[in-house]
């Protein structure tokens, strides 16, 4: 009796607990809407998921079941649809998958930018990373986004296999050419060969090797370059003949001036894993005020460089060069300086927003009309560059320490300097590129000891009005200040305006 009426008691409350979880019934229709699907009665399957979704409409697992049958009934346009909605219903941290074959969907439909978007979602949550972001960045390619294409193939290229590597180098090559940075797109696609050369057996590096040989052609043969420039100046005060010793003083003299720079060379093909560039170049300036003759100098450069793999994007080259320059006294001209200045220097490209350049030199110098100020001087520099596609940023930052050595102790010296550029492209083809450099030079051994801070701001501008000429200007503003104030405080301003051959 007792077991009678506790069974009484317990079943009114199972009763009620089954009613108050709808749950439970949504289960059973589920299970229902499976069992169809596994009967391969999938028609019957999707029409008990849409009874379900009518009272659940974000019942995920009968959403995901239905997009199963609506792939093997070939229903895609349907299925697709269906898989936005499921988006919106499952945890983000989940959704890899369904991103990465909606990206497949849209570009198979050409819309790309939906593509590119879901590719870049897939991505950014870790689903097959790399084939998202190399689909991603070919579809950037293709639209002209550069920027966002390099940003995808460089992580494509550190994380992906060998292949992956091999289509991602390509791209990067062709971006950096639609740039028009021909040798940071050379290199990369240097590094595609290399790689298709260890892996011939891989279909790509089939497929491409053929279209990188006819980029890289040009690059296959030697040439002869020249360049000259004619300048028209107004000289606010003009200085000493520049020599390795950094002391320089105002002649308190203006004067409108002309200065003309030529120069010529051959380049072997730079393709070559040693590339030897001799050159010559040559340059004079000419002062059209009275009695400044003596500030008129000619001098003569001798140079070559030997390269070493110069398109790589790692690359180095020891550089050597001699000046001789000549200085005018009472109507001829006589030796003045001769410099030389050799060593090596190291270059490393990661992409277009980080290329650093390091370059040392020793530089000794034999000064005739001083014998004094002759010597050795040593030269460091390290720099930053971006050269993009961007139209207002593209800056160049030096960091430079120097050390020069002469005979008399007065003027040795060392020199910390912080130069800034930044390139801006303007409509109508116009370049302007503005600047400012300071320096800090100490004379330690000068008595009384001597410490002399330089500013310098500057804006140069160039057009380009033929594959061979450019126009071109600059103005420039020098303060030097000094605690001897009196020998080598002066204020400086330059403006030229002139044009450049170049072939």
């Amino acid at each position: 009796m007792f077991r009678l009426a506790l069974l009484v008691l317990l079943v009114p409350s199972l009763v009620l607990a089954v009613e108050s979880h709808p749950g439970l019934e949504a289960e059973a229709t589920y299970s229902e809407a499976v069992i169809a699907y596994h009967q391969r009665k999938l028609e019957v399957s999707n029409k008990i998921i849409d009874q379900l979704l009518k009272t659940h409409p974000d019942y995920l697992a009968a959403l995901e079941l239905k997009a199963l049958n609506l792939k093997e009934l070939g229903q895609e346009k349907e299925r697709v649809a269906l898989l936005q909605k499921i988006l919106e219903v499952k945890q983000r941290k989940e959704s890899g998958p369904l991103h990465f074959e909606l990206g497949l969907w849209f570009q198979k439909q050409q819309s790309l930018e939906l593509a590119k978007t879901h590719f870049e979602a897939a991505a950014d949550l870790g689903f097959n990373e790399v084939p998202a972001r190399l689909l991603a960045g070919m579809i950037s390619f293709n639209a002209g986004d550069m920027g966002r294409a390099e940003k995808q193939m460089l992580i494509v290229k550190r994380l992906g296999s060998t292949e992956m590597e091999l289509a991602s180098a390509y791209y990067l090559g062709l971006i950096n050419f639609k740039r028009g940075n021909g040798g940071l797109g050379a290199g990369y696609l240097l590094e595609a060969r290399a790689i298709a050369q260890k892996s011939p057996q891989l279909p790509l590096a089939q497929q491409l090797s053929k279209p990188m040989e006819q980029v890289l052609e040009p690059f296959g043969k030697a040439q002869w370059f020249l360049n000259l420039s004619i300048l028209s100046q107004y000289d606010s005060n003009i200085l000493q003949i520049p020599t390795s010793a950094s002391a320089q003083q105002g002649s308190n003299q203006s004067s409108p001036k002309a200065t003309v720079l030529a120069g010529f060379g051959y380049m072997q093909a730079p393709l070559s894993r040693f590339q030897l560039v001799p050159s010559y170049r040559f340059n004079a300036n000419k002062n059209f005020t009275s009695g400044l003759e003596s500030y008129e100098y000619a001098s003569n450069t001798v140079a070559m460089a030997l390269n070493y793999t110069p398109l790589a994007r790692f690359s180095g080259s020891l550089k050597a060069e001699l000046t001789h320059t000549f200085q005018n006294f009472e109507g001829s001209y006589r030796s003045y300086t001769a410099l030389a200045d050799f060593g090596p220097q190291l270059k490393w490209i990661y992409s277009e927003n980080l290329q650093l350049i390091f370059e040392a030199s020793l530089r000794p110098l034999i000064n005739f009309s001083q014998r004094e100020l002759g010597g050795t001087g040593q030269g460091y520099r390290l720099s930053y560059r971006r050269e993009g596609a961007s139209r207002s940023f593209n800056p160049t930052l030096s960091l430079g320490l120097d050390f020069t050595g002469t005979r008399d102790l007065t003027y040795r010296s060392k020199a910390q300097s912080v130069s800034f550029a930044n390139l801006i492209r303007l409509p109508g083809n116009y370049q302007l590129t503005p600047g400012i450099d300071f320096a800090w030079n100490e004379y330690q051994d000068a008595s009384p000891a001597r410490h002399d801070k330089t500013v310098t701001g500057r804006l140069g501008w160039l057009r380009p009005v033929s594959a061979s000429w450019t126009l071109l200007g600059d103005g420039s503003f020098t303060a030097n200040s000094s605690n001897l104030s009196g020998s080598y405080t002066y204020n400086r301003w330059v403006v030229s305006l002139g044009a450049s051959y170049s072939r």
